[in-house]
């Protein structure tokens, strides 16, 4: 299974701005490939601390892990976190 964790914490101004595109393409996302899973990781509260597994030092970061191999892209560009979905899940 495919899993997008976006990391994201409620004092980033970039991770405000680019919420609800991403509600969105979560959605989308989700909606058309039942086997995707797709986490919000709030990093101050980050239990299993997958911040440090996955080597995230700012957000808004967003990880693919297929399980794998993982992917990560930082930053709050809505074009280029199309682009980084798109090939990371197709």
């Amino acid at each position: 299974m495919t899993t997008v964790y976006q990391f994201w914490s409620p004092t980033c101004g970039p991770c405000k701005a680019i919420k609800p595109a991403l509600a969105v393409m979560r959605e989308d996302y989700m909606e058309d490939n039942p086997e995707i899973r797709w986490e919000l990781i709030n990093t101050r509260e980050d239990p299993r601390e997958l911040s440090r597994k996955y080597g995230v030092q700012f957000v808004p970061s967003i990880v693919i892990d297929n399980g794998t191999k993982a992917t990560k892209y930082t930053g709050s560009d809505i074009g280029q976190i199309k682009t980084f979905l798109k090939n990371g899940l197709n």
